[in-house]
């Protein structure tokens, strides 16, 4: 029989039992709801480090590009290898900001496999809708109401569809069109596009302004042809690009008749004027066929790829035939003709080196200069205005003079000359320094002149007496070296630059520190250029192979410290040193 008090117990542990139940299914309700919300954190934080991943993928791959073109490759390879799109393709911006053009596309038109495109002419309203407003616009390829629509996130569609990404701000950088792949895009990648949106707009932004720099730097504020810098590493690269290829090209150096006389009694702004005609009418001649640059005070200079010696003939010949019908009206309404003296240098023929095809075109250049100033004003007027040709005056006449018996030592001149102001960069040395060793420079080897022909194109090894009559040709420069700026310092550099570091050298047997400083560095480059131009009778070193050899006589035939120095120099890509030549 049952007692009141057992039935209480009874119920009471009912009770709890019932409550520690529900205690315990409360629990197990809270862990689970917990794993739960723990798994949503956890997918959360690995989207975001899927996005921060993507983004961080693409920010490396735009980092370093400093062209537009460069920027805009990443970033449509970028959408299809790593967003999962079928195809991206830019559309490039004009001047007002609309997009006019595809302009690049990933995968490339026409490779196997690539997607099919819209329509052109759908296309075409679909950037240019994108690229007047700042908001994407989607298009569901398989709607009836094919008009885009503003991207809205919230119901962005998974595939099957086309976006537009208008790129920039207040000024358009262009348009990103693409296209949706075969896998599915989750609300991490769109909520992460508009991210990777300014990334490449930010890239694009300073990538088109690193051009515009590039582009200021590169051209010549008078005229806007490209500057003397711009075509010779121009000229630098299209040997070694043409060489490769063994194609042909041509180059003209053109020079202004008396340009200095039309300046003095004109005016500048006038002599100015005169300039940009001859610019504006090379750079219609050659538009799609050269490249026309600035190259000095009245120089001008035509470069002709994949153009023979007589194609580029026909193109003086035609320069020339402009310039017979063209007469420059002066303020005053005076009538003046203008006229032109040019020299022709065709790769690979005159030259297979940029030193020398422009030593060889300048060569000729001032022979027909002085051609022409002879026949018109016979050869006593002749010989009195020879003193305004060229940089040096009849200094000039004793290079070319020179260069018609050896034609390596102009090319030789003017290769020591931009390695020594390279160097001279590289160290430090004020402007004054390095335009009075491009002097000494170029004029280093003008003794050579008196040096009979079989001796200095010996193709062998001298013997002991023609060696010492090689030998007089710093003391003949020296004598030579006239009415140049710094005349005096420039005969030092020039006497004492085979002067060797051990005291070795002549003409003086000066040792170490005895020895010009300006002269220990022309030494340096005089002896890397010998090494690096091909002769008749030997093939240039590698300039790995020629700085080898100068480390191996440094400390006896030449300043170790500035062997250490020129290490830096050729450290920097072969036709860098173009850019360091020094005016004069």
């Amino acid at each position: 029989m049952t007692t009141p008090e057992f039935t209480a117990v009874t119920a009471a542990g009912g009770t709890a039992l019932i409550l520690l139940l529900l205690f315990a299914l409360l629990a197990v309700v809270k862990a689970r709801r917990a794993r739960l919300e723990m798994q949503a954190k956890i997918d959360e934080l690995a989207c975001r480090a899927e996005q921060l991943r993507l983004l961080n993928r693409l920010t490396f791959l735009l980092a370093q590009k400093t062209k537009r073109r460069s920027v805009v490759r990443a970033a449509t390879e970028f959408f299809v290898r790593y967003m999962d799109s079928d195809r991206a393709v830019f559309w490039r911006p004009d001047s007002e900001g609309e997009p006019e053009a595809p302009w690049l596309s990933f995968p490339k038109d026409g490779r196997p496999g690539a997607p099919a495109l819209l329509p052109e002419a759908h296309r075409i309203i679909l950037a240019r809708a994108a690229g007047r407003g700042t908001a994407p616009l989607i298009l569901l390829n398989d709607s009836r109401d094919q008009r885009p629509q503003p991207l809205n996130i919230e119901d962005a569609p998974a595939k099957g569809f086309t976006l537009y990404l208008p790129l920039g701000g207040s000024q358009r950088e262009g348009v990103l069109e693409i296209y949706s792949g075969p896998e599915p895009w989750g609300r991490d990648r769109w909520e992460l596009l508009a991210q990777l949106t300014l990334e490449i707009t930010g890239a694009l932004q300073r990538a088109r302004r690193y051009e515009e720099m590039r582009e200021q730097a590169d051209l010549d504020f008078v005229t806007g042809l490209f500057n003397h810098r711009y075509m010779q590493v121009c000229l630098q690269r299209l040997v070694s690009a043409e060489a490769a290829r063994e194609r042909p090209f041509a180059m003209l150096l053109m020079d202004v008749d008396n340009f200095k006389a039309f300046n003095d009694t004109y005016g500048h702004f006038v002599g100015d004027r005169v300039l940009q005609h001859i610019a504006d009418q090379l750079k219609l001649m050659a538009d799609g066929e050269g490249i026309v640059g600035r190259f000095g005070g009245d120089e001008f200079i035509v470069v002709l790829p994949g153009h023979s010696g007589e194609e580029a003939r026909a193109f003086a010949q035609a320069f020339q035939d402009w310039l017979t019908n063209y007469a420059f009206k002066t303020p005053t309404g005076q009538s003046v003709p203008i006229a032109v003296s040019l020299g022709l240098a065709a790769f690979p023929e005159d030259g297979q080196q940029r030193q020398e095809l422009l030593a060889l075109a300048d060569a000729r250049l001032y022979q027909k200069k002085r051609s022409r100033s002879r026949a018109a004003d016979g050869d006593h007027r002749g010989r009195e205005r020879s003193s305004e040709l060229g940089i040096f005056g009849l200094l000039d006449g004793l290079l070319t003079s020179i260069d018609s018996k050896d034609h390596y030592t102009r090319a030789h001149c003017e290769s020591t000359a931009e390695y020594a102001v390279t160097l001279a960069q590289e160290i430090g040395l004020s402007p004054s320094a390095q335009r009075t060793l491009r002097l000494a420079a170029l004029l280093h080897d003008v003794g050579k002149i008196c040096i009979p022909d079989d001796i200095l194109r010996k193709p062998g090894r001298l013997t002991r007496e023609e060696f010492a009559v090689i030998k007089h040709h710093v003391s003949i420069a020296e004598n030579l070296i006239v009415d140049v700026p710094n005349a005096e310092e420039v005969r030092k550099i020039a006497r004492h630059h085979h002067e060797h570091f051990d005291g070795s050298g002549y003409p003086d047997g000066l040792q170490g520190e005895e020895i010009p400083f300006l002269a220990r560095l022309l030494a340096l480059s005089d002896a890397f250029s010998a090494m690096t131009l091909n002769r008749p009778y030997r093939k240039s070193l590698p300039r790995t192979e020629a700085y080898a050899e100068l480390q191996r006589v440094a400390g006896a035939q030449l300043d170790p410290e500035l062997v250490k120095a020129f290490g830096r120099v050729i450290a920097a890509p072969e036709g860098a040193t173009a850019a360091a030549i020094a005016p004069i």
